[in-house]
C-alpha cells in the first residue's frame, strides 16, 4: 500500500514538472515569435501579426477538467499567470492584464513570478497603447530581473515611441550587452540612432542587424 502511494505521488510530481516546462516553455518561445512575425513599427500603427495558436496546456488551464484540482497544484495566483499568458497569445489584452493583475495581487512577495507578471501586463499594456503604464510594468520586471534582455528591448522601443531616444538608447544598449544576438535590437538602435541624426552609427546598426538575419519591420 505505501508503495502504490509513493508512485502515485511521484506520477502526481512528474505531471506538475511536465505542466510547468510545457508553460515556461512556450512562454519562452513567444519572446521570439512575438518580435520575429510582428516587430514594433518605427511610427504606432495598428498591429496586423497574425493570431498564434495557445499553449494546449494553458488552453487547458482556462477550462479546466473538473477531475483535476489545478487551483490546488498551482496555487491561485499562478493559475492567472497561465491564463494570462494564453489571452495574450489571443492578442486579447484587456484580459491579459486582469490576469496579471490578480496574480500579481495574490502573490506580491513572489519575485521570481512576478518578474514574468509585470513583463507581460507590461507586453499587454505596450500593445494596447498605454506607453506609461507599459514603461511602469518593464521598470519593475527589470527589478526583480535584471538580465532579461527582452525587458529592457521593449521598455526600449516604448521610449521611443514617446520620443525619449536618449532612454531608448540606453535600453538598446542594455539589451545588446544581454544578448548580442538578437537582431531587432541593433535594428530598433538603429532607428533610434536616426531620429537623433547619428546616421553614421544608424547604418552601422542597420548592417549588424541584417547580418545577424533581421530583415526589417514586414
Amino acid at each position: 500500500m505505501q508503495k502504490k502511494l509513493m508512485l502515485g505521488a511521484s506520477l502526481v510530481v512528474f505531471a506538475v514538472i511536465l505542466i510547468v516546462g510545457v508553460i515556461w516553455f512556450e512562454g519562452s518561445k513567444l519572446n521570439y515569435i512575438d518580435r520575429e512575425t510582428a516587430p514594433v513599427k518605427p511610427i504606432p500603427t495598428a498591429e496586423s501579426k497574425p493570431t498564434p495558436t495557445p499553449a494546449a496546456t494553458a488552453s487547458l488551464l482556462v477550462s479546466p477538467s473538473p477531475r483535476v484540482n489545478w487551483e490546488r497544484l498551482f496555487g491561485y495566483a499562478a493559475l492567472h499567470s497561465i491564463r494570462g499568458l494564453d489571452f495574450y497569445r489571443k492578442n486579447d489584452y484587456d484580459h491579459a492584464i486582469s490576469e496579471y493583475t490578480e496574480a500579481i495581487k495574490l502573490d506580491p512577495n513572489n519575485d521570481f513570478a512576478n518578474a514574468s507578471a509585470y513583463y507581460y501586463r507590461g507586453l499587454a499594456y505596450y500593445h494596447k497603447y498605454e506607453y506609461d503604464k507599459a514603461i511602469r510594468d518593464f521598470n519593475r520586471a527589470i527589478l526583480l530581473n535584471p538580465t532579461k534582455a527582452t525587458a529592457y528591448y521593449y521598455r526600449g522601443v516604448t521610449c521611443y515611441h514617446k520620443n525619449e531616444y536618449d532612454n531608448a538608447i540606453r535600453d538598446f544598449n542594455e539589451a545588446i550587452f544581454l544578448d548580442p544576438s538578437d537582431p531587432a535590437a541593433y535594428y530598433y538602435r538603429g532607428v533610434t540612432y536616426h531620429e537623433l541624426g547619428k546616421d553614421a552609427r544608424a547604418q552601422a546598426d542597420f548592417d549588424k542587424a541584417k547580418q545577424l538575419g533581421y530583415a526589417g519591420p514586414h
